[in-house]
């Protein structure tokens, strides 16, 4: 009897023991999930707009923060940096070539390709998250890192690091409404600017810019609403 109340106290004692150790890490996990908002994400896009959801760049666009920030750590991995083909390089390239014909992103050099040192790409992905790419392009005196998604073939987000030759327009409503063009989701029609973002309430989504550090770094991205950490 006196044995049989040992084990039991001891396996109270033991997992109690785990419940503590493991706790902590559980609530930091929480809590990060919970400040991004992407615990709302899935939801939101129960009140897409009927336009909305007939453009799949939108949904693409949830499936993606949502699998990126809402998956546990350790079921995201990226196969490691390689040097970018030929192909790949050309085409982003041309992508950027693009933004800057919209006035997103502005080119100080008109032979940018010559100011190129390096492209290097890797592939991005969740248990969620297919088919999505990051590009880093190295020129001398900057860095351009992208996320390129291959489904809809468009550069989703843009970080640029340093000055150079090229980099976000000063001007906010031309960068704005030129990404949401540039994206094709202009068509929505109800994009409306406030303050550093431009957004949509038929999609749910903003697109936001950032500029910090003297313009040493600026970023580019669209985003689902409730991801924007406030």
């Amino acid at each position: 009897m006196r044995n049989k109340l040992y084990i039991y106290l001891g396996s109270i004692i033991f997992i109690t023991l785990i419940f503590s150790i493991s706790l902590p890490s559980f609530l930091a996990k929480f809590d990060e999930l919970y400040l991004l908002g992407t615990h709302e994400l899935k939801k939101m896009d129960l009140n897409l707009d009927s336009e909305a959801k007939d453009i799949p760049l939108v949904q693409r666009i949830y499936d993606i923060y949502d699998g990126i920030y809402s998956t546990d750590e350790s079921e995201i991995a990226s196969v490691v940096q390689v040097i970018a083909t030929s192909d790949e390089q050309k085409i982003i390239l041309e992508q950027l070539k693009e933004l800057m014909e919209k006035k997103v992103l502005v080119n100080n050099d008109d032979y940018i390709t010559d100011k190129v040192e390096s492209v290097y790409v890797k592939m991005i992905y969740s248990a969620i998250v297919q088919n999505l790419k990051e590009y880093v392009i190295n020129f001398r005196d900057q860095q351009i890192s992208l996320w390129w998604d291959i489904e809809s073939n468009k550069i989703i987000s843009i970080k640029i690091i340093g000055n150079g030759q090229i980099r976000v327009n000063d001007n906010k409503e031309d960068i704005l409404r030129g990404y949401s063009s540039y994206l094709n989701l202009d068509l929505l029609g109800d994009w409306v600017i406030e303050s550093d973002v431009i957004q949509s309430n038929k999609s749910s989504l903003i697109i936001k810019t950032d500029i910090l550090n003297n313009k040493i770094e600026q970023y580019l991205s669209i985003i689902p609403k409730l991801a924007q950490i406030q």
